[in-house]
């Protein structure tokens, strides 16, 4: 077997083919173990927390059994039309989107009895019933159950057409055909016992291939044929995780070693290096366009085998066409493109020609093409030839003395539908070049005072404002005025502007041959675009620059085809997979896109497949007092762009709406009060925004003596105990503050005196261990006396947190034990995450105490004892509920034998005096998770 074949699996490694489903994109776990699509196109997976459904934005989760909200289920199996099985706790469930019915039927209860089904057809299936000692097959048709005479217990297996059963020991394999089981392999011996399957795949063409577990000279894959013969191939005697089969006869198969071999016409290689999508694979499953279904352990991937987004027109390598320098479609719907090896004519039919010879002489390097209003077409060539050449539809006419003699770049054409021959002369008597107005040639330097007699680029605004590119630099004509810019106001003092156009906004953009892009303010000053950006590269050069119909700026670098739309700029080569580079031209048309280049010859993408649909799904505001906090995920359709590049804006009620951005999430402070109307729209990765603007309203309450239901009675109780509670309170205000400053004074004083002869006494240690006068006996009692003091310190800090009446507030309980945990565990990577609802202003400083120490004794048994490489810590902070957990990968222990060690008994003994629920999760090699829940407002 070939070790790889790159040619043949290299689309695995291009990562725009890939979307990733996890549950931020509403799957129910991220660990996926099946995938079906029901006859209806409606793909379910199966997940280690149950089930969902797809909607083409976003998975939907499904309750079975209300009794069982979260639980995983044993097994998945479409059924007819919209329909599919789900067996749950033994039990067989029939449904859709809508939800799900239990089974049931008068003549018998199959509650916690099925563990297999097969759908037949539309109204019939066969199930494996099970009871204490013993299994049967049974055929339910219309709810009516029958029970047949079946081979003894085993499991049943269903392919696309064909329904199976492996018996188990001493029995053998079998085909169900016309109601009757066929054998396939029959028990002779003991070399055919304990026969177990996989997995049994086929596609539509009735290719079968099937995945042996036992006997052990049937482990591996193995083909079937019409005449039931298992035929064996070269991946025998591995055992296999999971096997699919396309419909084009790729087989897919995924090893319990975790390599991954793929057969096309017949040939097995094997994917190597496993691309990152594929690791951990625990199901594949084909679709029908031979797209790909890969379930893992981080969530669900779909690879995606759809034809590039361009479409190519692409020759040998050294072929002179793949140098493309000019695009051009006429008003009949042809396209030239000027190549290296003179002109080719894509005629709106589809046939192709090719000039690259005039009247003998050989065309070489075309880089202007344009139409004037007789339809005749003009091609030029800054390189090549002298002059132009013209097409009056019969016949090739060569102007060149009548045009100077000289090299025309570009053939552009103005509003009036004049054509300009940008000159590139040579001499200082040589024209810039030519205006043709109804076959008269105007030379542009005698009309108009130009720097230099070298054109590039030309382009006129919707008011009449002509600009020139030339070597000396930007040029406005405007009202007949020349307005030219000083060579030290470009980028590098480079004045040489290659390409220019001018935008729906009369603003014009050009380039100076350059990374840079410029633009022109109203106060006629330049402003610099990609300067600063990321997507700025100091060798990448701007060659051509179009702005389209509908307002957006095309970009044609070497480092690939740019955009610019809704203040978004967007990398097409990367986005698309085309990775384009070296462009040299571009052509937006209504329903093109046209580039060409070196080494690429011309591309084409269709732009119906440029925008993608995105939905933006508000969560639920969250409002406290004056405050909202709002978040919100973008999702486009088929996770065509992930999450969380898609970029979105927002604004409140009727105010400006906000710059785009990656972040999805947003707290609005000094809300007055009443209705407010959030609205989010998101553009997809080429600047378009479509269909995605959503919003949601959420309302600011008044403060209670505003409000009606509450001033009477409030106004009435506070005139009854008034005068009463006034003293009680001023008694209490100033027992609270004595307190405070009680606990203020004697934190300030262990922090003054205590603390700072403590650290005194570390340095003086560390200093006196560092003087080699010492003998190493002295050494380690100093490094003794060092270390205790640093750890009283450390004891005393905690301490003085604890006491200090400013660090009461719960925020200060979260800060410090996120300090703590990157102190302790700098060494091990963590996360901490933490979800606050709601919090009071205090908490009792004992309570906190406990937290930060019983917090410190579950990080001190984790450094030493978990030999863990990461750790997770969740805080969660409710109304009536205080959840601190602290979870690790480490090598777990046995809690009931550990129970006497000093660790745990310290946190019992706290959890108790603080009436909190200590839960400690631990086996020998799978981790160790600790939990502390406070419940009731216990620590307030």
């Amino acid at each position: 077997m070939s070790t790889n074949s790159f040619g043949q699996t290299e689309q695995f490694y291009e990562s725009w083919r890939w979307t990733h489903f996890t549950k931020i994109t509403g799957l129910p776990s991220d660990i996926v173990e099946d995938i079906i699509e029901a006859d209806d196109s409606t793909v379910w997976v199966s997940t280690a927390k149950g089930i969902a459904w797809y909607d083409g934005y976003r998975w939907n989760p499904i309750i079975v059994d209300s009794l069982y909200p979260e639980q995983r289920v044993r097994k998945v199996v479409k059924f007819a039309n919209d329909k599919i099985f789900v067996i749950l706790n033994r039990s067989l469930y029939i449904g859709n989107k809508n939800g799900f019915l239990k089974f049931t039927t008068q003549n018998i209860s199959f509650t916690g009895m099925i563990s297999y089904v097969c759908p037949i057809d539309t109204i019939s299936y066969l199930c494996v019933f099970e009871n204490a000692d013993s299994a049967s097959i049974i055929l339910i048709k219309n709810n009516k159950v029958n029970m047949l005479k079946s081979p003894p217990p085993g499991i049943l297996l269903k392919s696309k057409n064909n329904i199976w059963y492996a018996a188990g020991a001493n029995t053998g394999f079998y085909k169900f055909t016309n109601g009757k089981w066929k054998t396939i392999i029959k028990y002779r011996d003991s070399s055919e016992k304990n026969i177990a399957v996989r997995s049994i795949v086929e596609n539509k063409q009735g290719k079968i291939v099937i995945a042996f577990d036992a006997p052990k000279q049937r482990v591996g894959v193995w083909d079937y044929d019409q005449q039931d013969n298992l035929i064996p191939t070269t991946e025998i005697n591995q055992p296999v995780r999971s096997l699919d089969i396309s419909n084009n006869n790729e087989v897919f198969v995924v090893y319990e070693s975790g390599e991954i071999h793929i057969r096309n016409r017949n040939k097995w290689n094997k994917i190597y290096p496993i691309p990152r999508q594929m690791i951990n694979i625990l199901a594949i499953r084909y679709r029908d366009n031979n797209d790909m279904w890969i379930a893992t352990e981080q969530g669900l991937y779909l690879f995606n085998r759809r034809k590039d987004a361009w479409t190519k027109n692409i020759y040998s390598f050294s072929d002179l066409n793949n140098v493309v320098m000019e695009i051009y479609k006429t008003r009949e719907g042809d396209l030239w493109v000027g190549t290296l090896d003179g002109v080719e004519v894509i005629l709106k039919v589809g046939e192709k020609k090719y000039i690259r010879n005039i009247n003998k002489n050989k065309l070489g390097l075309i880089t202007g093409i344009n139409q004037d209003s007789q339809n005749h077409i003009w091609i030029s060539s800054g390189a090549g030839f002298k002059g132009v050449f013209e097409w009056d539809g019969n016949h090739w006419i060569h102007h060149s003395n009548t045009f100077g003699n000289i090299n025309y770049h570009k053939i552009c054409k103005d509003r009036s539908g004049r054509l300009w021959f940008l000159g590139l002369g040579v001499n200082t008597s040589d024209p810039s070049g030519y205006i043709m107005d109804n076959r008269k040639l105007l030379r542009i330097d005698s009309l108009y005072q130009l720097p230099g007699n070298r054109i590039y680029s030309f382009a006129e605004s919707a008011h009449g404002i002509f600009w020139l590119g030339t070597i000396e630099g930007l040029v406005r004509i405007k009202d007949g005025i020349v307005r030219q810019w000083n060579r030290n106001e470009y980028w590098g003092k480079n004045p040489k502007v290659y390409t220019l156009t001018v935008d729906l906004n009369e603003k014009v953009w050009f380039s100076t041959f350059s990374p840079h892009l410029g633009t022109v303010l109203d106060n006629d000053s330049i402003q610099w675009i990609w300067k600063n950006e990321e997507i700025y590269e100091y060798n990448q050069k701007v060659w051509d620059l179009k702005c389209d119909e509908s307002g957006v700026l095309w970009a044609a670098t070497t480092k690939g085809l740019f955009c610019y739309n809704n203040s978004t700029w967007s990398n097409y080569s990367d986005e698309s997979g085309a990775y384009l580079r070296e462009l040299r031209v571009v052509l937006p048309t209504e329903d093109k896109i046209y580039v060409g280049g070196h080494g690429i010859g011309m591309r084409v993408m269709d732009r119906k497949n440029i925008s993608i649909p995105i939905k933006v799904f508000i969560s639920k505001t969250i409002v406290e007092e004056n405050v909202a906090y709002c978040s919100w995920t973008p999702i486009s359709y088929w996770g065509a762009i992930p999450t969380e590049q898609i970029k979105t804006r927002y604004r409140l009620d009727k105010q400006e709406w906000t710059d785009w951005s990656t972040q999805h999430q947003i707290t609005i402070t000094n809300l007055f009060s009443g209705q407010h109307t959030l609205t989010v729209e998101a553009i997809d990765a080429y600047g378009f925004v479509g269909e995605s603007k959503t919003n949601t309203v959420f309302y600011i309450e008044p403060p209670v003596f505003y409000r009606p239901m509450y001033a009477i009675p409030f106004v009435f109780m506070v005139s009854l105990v008034g005068i009463a509670s006034y003293r009680i309170i001023q008694n209490k205000k100033e027992f609270k503050r004595s307190l405070n400053n009680q606990r203020l004074r004697i934190a300030s004083d262990l922090h003054d005196e205590v603390g700072s002869n403590l650290g005194s006494i570390t340095l003086m240690s560390q200093r006196l261990v560092r003087n080699s006068s010492e003998n190493q006996n002295n050494k380690e009692k100093l490094s003794l006396i060092a270390d205790s003091a640093m750890q009283t310190a450390d004891y005393i800090r905690d301490f003085i947190w604890c006491l200090n009446p400013r660090y009461d507030k719960f925020v200060n309980l979260e800060s410090r034990l996120r300090e703590t945990a990157g102190r302790m565990l700098m060494d091990i990577s963590h996360k901490f995450e933490v979800n606050v609802e709601t919090m009071k202003d205090e908490s009792i400083m004992e309570t906190r105490r406990n937290i930060l120490l019983m917090f410190k004794e579950i990080l001190h048994n984790i450094i030493k004892h978990s030999e863990a490489k990461s750790v997770e810590i969740s805080l969660i902070r409710k109304p009536d509920l205080f959840r601190l957990s602290v979870k690790d990968d480490g090598i777990g222990f046995d809690v009931h034998s550990a129970n006497k060690g000093n660790g745990l008994q310290n946190l019992k003994r706290r959890a108790e005096m603080l009436k909190a629920d200590l839960q400690i999760k631990a086996k020998n090699g799978g981790g160790t998770e600790v939990v502390i829940l406070f419940k009731n407002d216990a620590i307030t």
